[in-house]
């Protein structure tokens, strides 16, 4: 057998590294940066398959009908076993809303269009993208999209000029790296999700292949290039984590580091190559492809069930993990990969389109029906409203000159009382105002909109420049309409914290397209997004705008924002505690202390003490959340908090209902002192 062709077990090593962190980080098990994995597994492709390629080319044996035929009988069965599986599973599991999403994935997975999906739809007011069973194809459709390319731009410039090959290769890898590094920015989910910024991991394991093929490196160079390369990949799964700005410049060093690993070993196996070619990691390797099409539907469809992860949830996952994927393997990859399955080119074409339908046939049932909502009656579709319930009907990105949106006793709009300026902390309080707007008979409007403080003239140099412009624009407006307006009172509620310190650690499906810290603010044009400076510009804007206000004869009232609790998805937790109570014996209903909370607020807190002007009144819910108790309740009948910060309707209802009722009496005393 050629030297070339000769296998290398290393490979396969190097594949259970790569798939291994990207699992160990998805079960939340201490691998903060084991995403790098995926940078990693697209390096070892594009050099197995660019090499597979050439090879052919230089023999006169490559065909695109071959090629083709090969990767529909790699990719298609186990792929299309995981998702009919996952849509089944989800049928049982998921709630409407999430289902029709699966679905919506799993259309998109047939179309090789992944990515795309989820870099439409992993936005706000989307279903976060940790609850997205196939959000982990994205990165399948970006090689399904390379090979179908790449393969005819070789075959042309082969037949051109096949010394071009490595040159362009370069190029394209270069281009491709620049466009990642320019657009992460101000393009975030474009950058992570899409072909043209991915393409050039793939086309750096296509450059050894093509490039370095015929190079051995001496023992010492390979020893040395394959530790360091090993190192690399090892640092960056380690100390990389969610708020880590990524791909970019900060995917250099892992795919740095895989192509150092593969040219070590070019000719002989350095020491950490016959460390990967230890026959149990070898084992994972070869099943890695599968252990990715499984492992995250298992993590993302065990959070319908088990409401708090502890060890033996841990265990079970990764048990169910690794013996799905050896099935799927043994008895789907393999036969499908290897044996005369799929004798022919046609056969393979025909079994992709019939699989590819009878999926499209399950996931556009589940579309049409909504989901089906009928599966979940009485007390749980209050709960799993409580779920995905986010003010949304009220958000608004326009000015309040183009459209008001109203709360309470929309008959009194003529003259609103109250105006409720803030983000999405104040969505979700607007079905307890609405209400008590029309108990009342007052209407309010709400100028609200997600991940836009209430602020004027401040920036946010880590979020992508057109969402920059989008909220500076409509502040603007906004705050030029409440001048000019006859409202007397403007609520100003927010989560005010965000703006200094960024995202909270656990807040991970938040910061899928973001940088933790897109929320800092500073000043126009600046690019200092210290905490320091950005509770300075914080405090500064306040004064600026509260002052103009109370000048044209407005109350403000500022709500110092509600507890961060200290977990995540908290109404989707409480709804599997309540549908599976035996597998959730240990669920704790309390959270956060109250001592918590005021270190929380030490950041805003000064700000807000000094804002002693007459007509400012800073409110603070501190008694309204933890009355006499030193713990905060989270879960009476129904779910308190949607998430880490966002309260649902019951959450707004039992914390703040008193509070708010007190302000609207005092809003109605102050106008009939007039």
């Amino acid at each position: 057998m050629n030297k070339e062709l000769k296998y290398r077990p290393e490979i396969d090593g190097l594949r259970a590294v790569s798939v291994l962190g990207v699992i160990f980080f998805h079960a939340g098990l201490g691998v903060g940066g084991g995403f790098v994995g995926v940078d990693v597994f697209f390096v070892i492709s594009g050099f197995l398959i660019s090499g597979i390629i050439c090879r052919q080319l230089e023999s006169g044996s490559f065909s695109l009908k071959q090629f083709w035929w090969r990767r529909i009988k790699r990719i298609v069965p186990a792929s299309a076993v995981a998702v009919i599986a996952t849509l089944f599973v989800g049928l049982w599991l998921v709630e409407p809303e999430g289902l029709a999403s699966l679905a919506k994935s799993a259309l998109a997975n047939v179309a090789m269009a992944s990515n795309i999906y989820f870099w439409r739809n992993t936005g706000y007011f989307q279903l976060e993208a940790e609850m997205m069973p196939l959000l982990h194809t994205w990165s399948l459709a970006v090689e399904e999209q390379f090979y179908l390319i790449f393969p005819l731009v070789l075959l042309c410039v082969f037949r051109v000029k096949r010394k071009w090959i490595v040159g362009l290769i370069i190029i394209g890898g270069g281009v491709s790296l620049g466009l990642s590094m320019l657009t992460l920015n101000q393009y975030p989910g474009a950058t992570f999700f899409l072909l043209p910024t991915r393409a050039w991991e793939l086309l750096c394991g296509a450059l050894i292949s093509v490039g370095c093929r015929h190079y051995r490196p001496g023992k010492w160079i390979g020893e040395g290039c394959s530790a360091l390369g090993l190192a690399t990949i090892a640092y960056c799964m380690f100390i990389y984590d969610m708020g880590t700005s990524f791909p970019g410049v900060h995917a250099v060093p892992p795919v740095f580091g895989a192509c150092l690993v593969i040219i070590g070993n070019q000719g002989r196996l350095s020491s950490s190559g016959r460390l990967l070619a230890w026959k149990p990691l070898v084992l994972i390797g070869l099943m890695s492809y599968s252990l990715y099409l499984w492992h995250w539907p298992v993590v993302v469809l065990s959070k319908y069930v088990i409401a708090t992860r502890g060890l033996l949830s841990d265990a079970a996952s990764l048990i169910f993990i690794f013996g799905l994927g050896y099935l799927s393997w043994r008895f789907v990859e393999k036969p499908f990969r290897y044996e005369t399955r799929l004798k022919s080119f046609k056969a393979s074409v025909g079994f992709w389109v019939s699989s590819g339908a009878a999926t499209s046939l399950l996931a556009g049932l589940m579309i049409w029906q909504g989901g089906f909502p009928d599966r979940f009656a009485g007390k749980m579709e209050q709960l799993i409203a409580d779920i995905h319930w986010n003010g949304a009907e009220r958000h608004s990105v326009v000015s309040p000159e183009e459209q008001l949106v109203l709360l309470g006793d929309v008959t009194a709009s003529e003259k609103p009382t109250f105006v409720l300026w803030g983000d999405s902390h104040g969505l979700a309080v607007t079905d307890l105002w609405n209400r008590l707007g029309n108990k009342y008979g007052v209407c309010g409007v709400a100028l609200l909109s997600s991940g836009t403080p209430p602020l004027i003239g401040v920036s946010q140099p880590n979020k992508d420049l057109e969402s920059q412009l989008q909220n500076a624009n409509l502040t603007r407006k906004r705050f030029k309409w409440l001048l000019g307006s006859n409202v007397e009172n403007v609520v100003l509620i927010a989560r005010w914290n965000f703006n200094i310190l960024g995202y909270a650690e656990t807040e991970s499906h938040e910061i899928v397209n973001h940088g933790r810290f897109a929320q800092v603010i500073a000043e126009p044009k600046a690019e200092d997004t210290s905490q320091v400076e950005a509770a300075r510009v914080l405090g500064s804007a306040l004064r600026k705008q509260v002052e103009a206000l109370v000048l044209k004869g407005k109350r403000v009232w500022i709500i110092k924002q509600v507890p961060l609790i200290d977990r995540g998805n908290a109404a989707r937790s409480f709804a599997a505690y309540k549908r599976f109570p035996k597998l959730n014996k240990q669920f704790n209903c309390e959270s956060i202390r109250r001592e918590d909370y005021l270190n929380q607020r030490k950041v805003t807190d000064d700000i807000f003490d000094s804002l002693k002007i007459k007509d400012v009144k800073i409110v603070d819910p501190l008694d309204a959340f933890f009355g006499k108790r030193d713990q905060l309740l989270l879960y009476g009948d129904r779910a308190y908090y949607k998430d880490e910060d966002h309260l649902t309707r019951a959450g707004a209802e039992y914390y703040l209902a008193d509070l708010f009722e007190g302000m609207i009496m005092e809003f109605e005393k102050k106008t009939e002192e007039k």
